[in-house]
């Protein structure tokens, strides 16, 4: 089950699509109504990009957290030889007991991993993978086609942000926006449930 914090996600996508998708007969939309449309299409991916910082950075400092009360979970693991793997001289621990569960070296491992996040922007497909290799999911997640759709929705916002668009001309009704937007908050739903799962458990 997915976190209050998907939903959250969730309600102010949807309140967007409310206020910037207009469904009308395709020859009565106006200019206006299409660039509605990209800024739905802008905004959403803005969201969707806050979201995944957030709920990285909240299931880092749950593992940390986790560890520092003697109860470590994947993600507190994770971290540790995510830190091991970053510094100069150390072998990865391959078994438990060569795994130090240190109160300063989950400390220096989280803090390292907030820098990361903080540096790390975007929805593209390495940026998502480089906020979530450190947090020990389970293997297939987060899954290739939430990947492959957040690459294609980061492409778009990008033309959107960044380059003229005549949407009349080359693109669809604005619901079209919506769709793929949809499927994305889908598929969030099942990474936010794998983290929460990685975070608490082992």
């Amino acid at each position: 089950m997915s976190s209050s914090r998907h939903a959250g996600l969730v309600a102010v996508v949807e309140r967007l699509k409310d206020g910037l998708i207009i469904e009308a007969d395709y020859a009565q939309l106006s200019a206006a109504d299409h660039d509605r449309a990209l800024g739905f299409r802008v905004l959403a991916a803005a969201a969707i990009e806050h979201y995944i910082e957030d709920l990285c950075l909240f299931t880092a400092r749950t593992g940390a957290a986790r560890i520092r009360s003697n109860q470590p979970t994947r993600t507190g693991r994770a971290l540790l030889i995510w830190l091991i793997g970053r510094l100069e001289g150390p072998s990865i621990p391959l078994r438990e007991a060569e795994l130090v569960l240190d109160a300063l070296a989950v400390e220096d491992a989280l803090q390292r991993y907030e820098k990361s996040v903080s540096s790390n922007h975007g929805i593209k497909r390495k940026a998502v993978e480089r906020l979530v290799a450190p947090l020990g999911l389970p293997l297939g997640q987060p899954d290739e086609v939430l990947l492959d759709r957040l690459d294609a929705l980061a492409d778009s916002r990008n033309v959107a942000a960044h380059l003229r668009v005549n949407r009349a001309k080359t693109m669809g009704p604005p619901i079209a926006e919506w769709e793929p937007v949809k499927d994305i908050l889908d598929g969030l739903g099942t990474l936010d449930s794998a983290l929460q799962q990685a975070s608490t458990s082992f």
